[in-house]
Formats: structure tokens, sequence, C-alpha cells
């Protein structure tokens, strides 16, 4: 798991967030069908912390449940860039390109 660097601009100015607290609750919501809800969790962590790999991830997921594919495609790559360690990550590009229609570029995500 990658470091979280505070936004430099941003740290002066925002207080700290507990940001793993903050992702179990996105978590939390998401699970129970509050998307809307976990998705502003996520763009909270994402302003302090732009490069949250996780809360990408996660805004990328509740994309895809909502149908839109292509942003969802687009977060989870983005995730994907900044921590490539995470197996779950290509598992949701796979589903997301699969989606799209985009078989070839899924079962690459897959592999």
């Amino acid at each position: 798991r990658k470091r979280r660097q505070p936004n430099p601009q941003q740290q002066s100015f925002s207080p700290s967030v507990d940001v793993e607290g903050k992702l179990q609750q996105a978590i939390s919501l998401y699970q129970a069908g509050q998307l809307l809800q976990a998705e502003q969790i996520c763009q909270q962590i994402l302003r302090d912390y732009p490069q949250d790999a996780e809360a990408l991830h996660m805004l990328g997921v509740i994309a895809y449940q909502v149908g839109e594919s292509k942003i969802a495609t687009g977060l989870i790559s983005q995730a994907i860039e900044i921590d490539s360690n995470q197996y779950v990550f290509f598992n949701s590009l796979g589903a997301a390109l699969q989606k799209q229609g985009s078989l070839e570029e899924s079962i690459q995500a897959y592999q």
C-alpha cells in the first residue's frame, strides 16, 4: 500500500483527515447502497489526497454501479497508475471494460 501524501497546497488549509476511517465509512455506505454518500466521502478524501488510489478506485466502482463505465474506466486506470499492486483494481477495470464492450482490453486487464 502506498503512503498517502497530502496535497501541499491544501495541507495548511484543511484539517487532517482520518483517511482510512473515511475510506471504511465510504465502503460501508457503498455496501449499504448509499452510493451518493460514499461518493461524497471519496471526493472529500481526494480533495486532500488527490493521489489516493483506494479513493479513486472506489469512485470508479461507484461510477460502474450507476452505469458510467467510461468514467469508471478512467478513475480505476488512475488508481492503477498510482498503485499497480492491487489486483482488485485490475479486476474492477476488467469489469468496466467488459461493460463497455472492450473485450480484448478487458481480457488484458484480468491478466
